[in-house]
């Protein structure tokens, strides 16, 4: 084991706004209001989840805890336009927030030439202290991929990241330290189920050309690996770009293909150019070797500034277009779903087209999933989709109407009952301004409906 520093949390550091003016809050419909027009009853909007969120507005994290109204709790004040948001992941007993910023001097990060392949710092927010710290390994920041999932809290004090293709653990125990997780290599995606880390890779990755990208799992307390699907071809990095900037990071694949496993571990779904192929026999790697031990510094205070009040909030508007089947671009092989031990099945499309690459995420139950796009504002290229709603028990697939724009952000949220999921709508590629976050509820016929105006990424808790 080599020498463990200590990190150093500034607990008052960029600590919230616990009380705002109404004037300062942005529009959102934690407590709805009723609309009317002449001659008309006044019709209340619809109301939330319940529920814990987090979400990103005027350059500034504001949290809603259970139905308590959101309440901004950093004093960022960051420009919307120049400041890059990853997304806001709760740890299991939402005790803190981890997320990647990049917004230099204050958050250090690789922009490149490929969209998925830019970075940021990595910073932990404690829900109840509001203290926000960067976390550093040594005297350098934490680089973290900004698009995708690549933070997994295993509890509320220990978080799994990805960085340069390898997956890193932070402890934030008494003398907190980062440790290498043995075994992945070249990975892209990470997801923490339990005692067992997913992840999609490359295993067979070199600096440059092609690979095959697969999905795999490891068990944290014994280090044994297995393969659990095959993904498909990609085309990893190239250390010669004439022409480019080169990716700042050559041992980070882009694997386009979505996967996501539910709460307990029992379900499994992905994207598959590839015939399932049966999991290999295990394996075990040791998970001992540390690294140099993170620690904190505070960001100067010339790099910090104050939130500037926003106007009031504007009515709740809810899309009228009338649903489609969703045809966003090339589809990307199939879908597949595991279920429990039985063997991988293609599930039917019934004539939908994926999108590609693709968002799936899981409802909180495992009965059903959503897919949609990969984030636009995090990757301009991307096609849109509005979301199709996939069921794991018989039911057709459901292609759900997309939001105002058509533009939709592929960060899908669900709603902790699994009543509803969220999703970020966008006027333009690369535009943040005028982003609603937009509630779909699943049962019935409701219609989906503006949450909030103007977020720049939104997750439940």
């Amino acid at each position: 084991m080599g020498q463990r520093g200590q990190l150093r949390y500034s607990i008052g550091l960029l600590a919230g706004v616990l009380v705002l003016l109404a004037a300062c809050a942005p529009f959102d419909a934690t407590t709805p209001m009723p609309t009317t027009t002449p001659g008309q009853t006044a019709t209340p909007l619809p109301v939330p989840p319940a529920g814990d969120y987090a979400y990103v507005w005027g350059g500034n994290i504001w949290l809603r805890l259970g139905i308590s109204p959101a309440v901004q709790i950093t004093t960022l004040g960051l420009s919307d336009t120049v400041a890059t948001w990853g997304p806001l992941v709760w740890s299991p007993g939402h005790a803190r927030i981890a997320f990647v910023l990049r917004d230099p001097p204050l958050a250090q990060g690789d922009p490149s030439i490929t969209p998925a392949q830019g970075t940021g710092s990595l910073y932990i927010l404690d829900v109840s202290s509001h203290a926000l710290v960067p976390v550093r390994n040594g005297s350098a920041p934490v680089l973290v991929p900004l698009m995708g999932r690549h933070l997994a809290w295993i509890d509320d004090r220990t978080l799994l990241y990805t960085s340069a293709g390898g997956v890193y653990q932070l402890t934030l125990n008494a003398q907190p330290t980062i440790t290498p997780v043995s075994g992945p290599q070249f990975v892209w995606e990470i997801a923490v189920r339990g005692d067992t880390l997913y992840y999609s890779a490359v295993p067979d990755a070199l600096t440059s050309g092609t690979g095959t990208a697969e999905l795999d799992r490891l068990t944290l307390s014994s280090g044994a690996t297995s393969r659990v699907a095959t993904l498909g071809p990609v085309t990893l990095p190239s250390t010669s770009c004439p022409g480019f900037v080169c990716p700042a990071d050559l041992a980070t694949p882009y694997i386009p293909y979505g996967w996501d496993v539910s709460a307990q571990g029992t379900t499994i779904v992905y994207q598959s150019t590839a015939p399932a192929a049966p999991p290999l026999p295990p394996t075990v790697t040791a998970t001992t070797t540390p690294v140099a031990a993170p620690t904190v510094s505070t960001p100067s205070a010339t790099a910090v500034a104050t939130a500037t009040a926003p106007a009031p909030g504007a009515t709740i508007t809810t899309p009228t277009s009338t649903p489609t089947p969703s045809t966003p671009g090339t589809s990307t092989g199939a879908l597949f779903v595991i279920a429990g031990d039985a063997a991988p099945r293609a599930l039917p499309l019934a004539g939908l087209t994926l999108p590609n690459p693709a968002t799936l995420a899981l409802a909180p139950d495992g009965a059903s999933f959503v897919t949609t796009s990969v984030p636009t504002r995090l990757d301009p290229d991307s096609a849109s989709a509005a979301p199709i709603l996939f069921s794991l028990q018989g039911a057709a697939p459901r292609a759900f109407i997309a939001g105002p724009t058509g533009v939709i952000d592929g960060e899908v949220s669900w709603a902790p009952d699994g009543s509803a999921f969220t999703l970020l709508d966008q006027p333009l590629a690369n535009a943040v301004t005028s982003t609603s976050a937009i509630t779909y509820p699943i049962n019935g016929t409701a219609a989906p409906y503006v949450m909030l105006v103007n977020a720049i990424t939104f997750t439940w808790g």
